[in-house]
């Protein structure tokens, strides 16, 4: 994690600002239901293909490659299978999707973070 002290600050899912849901026209309109289902598609997409992805992973491990996010080993790619929920059918996918999605919502660390990078970086978020 490149956070101040290595402090996870940034745990949400993935960032979805204001700037983001206000460009999509907003929670409720068409655009963000069809980003919603792209994100639900694309998820149940890496899920069909999980077995070559976490391949590469395992590979990637095996060979040392020295990149922060392997250092765990083979956890790793547990890690990523555990996360890519593969125990559910496609109506719990599409819970989770929408719980993450509703998570990473103005998520108030994801907006602080971008705030603290702005203030002593100058970073604009």
């Amino acid at each position: 994690w490149n956070t101040p002290g290595s402090l996870n600050w940034e745990t949400c899912p993935f960032k979805l600002n204001e700037e983001y849901i206000d460009f999509l026209g907003g929670t409720d309109s068409g655009i963000y239901a069809y980003f919603e289902a792209l994100l639900l598609t694309g998820f149940l997409e890496i899920r069909k293909n999980y077995q070559e992805i976490t391949g590469i992973v395992a590979m990637m491990i095996r060979n040392n490659v020295k990149l922060p996010c392997l250092a765990g080993g083979r956890q790793v790619v547990h890690s990523l299978e555990k996360r890519l929920a593969l125990d559910l059918n496609m109506s719990e996918c599409a819970n989770l999707v929408k719980q993450l999605i509703e998570i990473s919502e103005n998520n108030w660390k994801s907006v602080s973070y971008d705030e603290f990078n702005f203030r002593t970086n100058g970073i604009c978020f």
